[in-house]
């Protein structure tokens, strides 16, 4: 079984606000990142960096705006490509923000590095909604 996995959150904000906030490099660098190459956009291709030797390219399939957004990109750990699937989903005045990765392998590295990553989206996730509530960093 492969070890994929999906992490959600609710966040008191329009899905038209989350959206952006998944997106845009002004964003993105106030509660994740500490740059964007550019805003995600339809079949973009944007470099994601955690810092000046941790950095990540990724693949825009699928982009409909403050619905989903699907990105793929190939680990530096694994040398394989997976797929994130992130998904908003509109309840009253709240928005559900879900986030998939696929593709992963079930050896024992693959699921190791899954693990990481379903922390890492995790914290993704909590950080963002403390932005989009109370503008705080969690880093």
């Amino acid at each position: 079984m492969n070890p994929d996995f999906e992490v959600k959150v609710h966040i008191a904000k329009p899905a038209a606000t989350v959206f952006q906030a998944l997106i845009a490099p002004e964003h993105l660098t106030r509660y994740f990142l500490a740059s964007a190459s550019e805003s995600l956009s339809p079949e973009a291709s944007v470099v994601w960096a955690w810092s000046a030797h941790e950095k990540q390219t990724l693949q825009v399939l699928d982009f409909i705006p403050d619905q989903r957004l699907t990105l793929a990109w190939t680990h530096s750990e694994t040398g394989y490509p997976t797929e994130v699937y992130i998904e908003l989903l509109i309840q009253g005045e709240e928005t559900q923000v879900s986030i998939r990765e696929t593709g992963w392998r079930a050896d024992a590295e693959s699921v190791h590095f899954a693990l990481r990553h379903c922390a890492g989206w995790n914290t993704f996730l909590l950080s963002l909604k403390a932005y989009l509530m109370h503008d705080i960093d969690l880093r």
